[in-house]
C-alpha cells in the first residue's frame, strides 16, 4: 500500500513510510512464526 508516497512526498516524509512497512513486515513474520 503507498500512501501517497509518491505523489506527495512532503506529506509523508520516508522515516515514516519506512516504519509503516516495516510493521507490515514484522507483523506478518510473527504471524507466520
Amino acid at each position: 500500500v503507498i500512501l501517497g508516497a509518491q505523489t506527495k512526498p512532503t506529506v509523508m516524509p520516508k522515516i515514516e513510510w519506512v516504519r509503516e512497512i516495516v510493521e507490515v513486515v514484522i507483523r506478518q513474520g510473527s504471524r507466520c512464526s
